[in-house]
């Protein structure tokens, strides 16, 4: 059996460390008490999130990804850096901007186009075999898609809405 690990305290309250990444006790960086990082709580990760996908939507993706050139050199994202947060490694240090990048287009910006892809790709399968050609986002909305000629009154026999 391995060695019964002894406890620390925690150089910032006193209290006893624990096992983890963070002080059980006030949340500070075991591994640089004094760099004053603490763990993020949930609803500060859950709106840098909620901001990430904004800035993405408002910058149409391109411009979030020129900020993230710049703001990956820190390690952080732009809706991190607005909200004064930072990626570090799991032992706690520094990251080269590589694996930012790595991080937020790889492993979190593929899976949602694939996704997406997937979702159009069963759309246009459900569009192709269904009488009504409608697609799968018509079915889930229940909607259908018409073509007004030129030559007729328009949907509903010319009544205005």
């Amino acid at each position: 059996m391995g060695e019964a690990r002894q406890s620390e305290q925690c150089s910032r309250c006193g209290s006893e460390r624990g096992v983890g990444r963070f002080c059980a006790a006030c949340g500070v960086l075991n591994a640089d008490p004094d760099s004053g990082a603490y763990i993020a709580s949930r609803l500060l990760r859950l709106g840098g999130l909620l901001l990430e996908v904004l800035l993405v939507v408002v910058t149409l993706g391109v411009g979030w990804l020129i900020w993230l050139f710049f703001t990956a050199q820190a390690s952080q994202t732009p809706a991190k850096r607005m909200l004064h947060m930072y990626i570090l490694d799991a032992a706690g240090g520094a990251v080269p901007a590589w694996r930012i990048w790595f991080r937020e287009v790889v492993v979190k910006g593929l899976p949602i186009l694939l996704i997406g892809y997937f979702v159009v790709a069963a759309s246009v399968g459900v569009f192709l075999v269904n009488r009504d050609r409608r697609a799968l986002h018509d079915l889930i909305a229940g909607t259908i898609v018409v073509h007004v000629r030129e030559d007729s009154a328009g949907p509903g026999g010319g009544r205005s809405s």
